[in-house]
């Protein structure tokens, strides 16, 4: 009894099933990571926006402090810095100390905008 031994048959390559879930897996992989840099990219977009917002908010709060301190009068509900146009909402709250807590929000048309709270004196005189 001679048994014979087969050899078993050396696999080469890939076979196309194989093929197939791996040019799956990339190509899912390569769709997530465009779709994060295009969030990313949305972000930091706007964050020119936001950084605006934020200037035309503390411009706001100076011009309050300054319409208190010379009577002038109270500033514009919008703003505009080159081509971005900004609306602004003041809220104003007298505080226990005598003090104004003075709320702005400005918000650039496009969507981004800046929350700044100051507290400035009930009266400059």
């Amino acid at each position: 009894m001679r048994r014979r031994l087969i050899a078993p048959r050396q696999e080469r390559g890939l076979t196309l099933l194989e093929l197939v879930v791996a040019i799956l897996v990339l190509s899912v992989a390569t769709l997530g990571t465009y779709r994060v840099m295009g969030d990313a990219g949305d972000q930091i977009g706007q964050e020119r926006e936001r950084m605006l917002a934020q200037i035309v908010a503390a411009n706001q709060i100076r011009l309050l402090r300054l319409a208190i301190v010379t009577d002038a009068p109270e500033p514009a509900p919008r703003a505009q810095i080159g081509p971005y146009g900004f609306a602004l909402e003041t809220t104003t709250e007298r505080t226990a100390g005598g003090l104004l807590q003075v709320t702005v929000t400005a918000r650039a048309d496009s969507g981004p905008g800046a929350h700044l709270v100051s507290y400035l004196p009930a009266s400059g005189r």
